[in-house]
């Protein structure tokens, strides 16, 4: 698996999927790491990371979430527990109630 300075740059250090306004400086598992397992989805499966920026990053933690655009066809479980967040925080505290 590539490291997260190469997977950016890969993708010409894209902007963040979620809030489309800052650059992306992490890699993030739309997905959780620590749900991987529960779901048989492999640590290194490419098709669940996504640019993102640390705010979202951060802010997102294990949620289920995911940004515009995303291949929602890929994503486990049940599809009604996941929703789409476009980087706006306020939006997030709707979403998680």
């Amino acid at each position: 698996m590539p490291s997260t300075r190469e997977f950016l740059s890969e993708r010409d250090f894209p902007p963040c999927s979620y809030c489309q306004a800052e650059r992306a400086t992490h890699r993030e598992h739309v997905v959780p790491r620590a749900m991987r397992r529960r779901y048989h989805i492999d640590f290194e499966d490419a098709r669940f990371h996504v640019p993102s920026c640390a705010i979202c990053n951060w802010r997102k933690s294990t949620l289920h979430l995911y940004p515009r655009g995303f291949d929602t066809s890929i994503l486990p479980g049940n599809a009604k527990a996941w929703r789409v967040w476009n980087g706006d925080p306020k939006r997030l505290r709707t979403v998680v109630k």
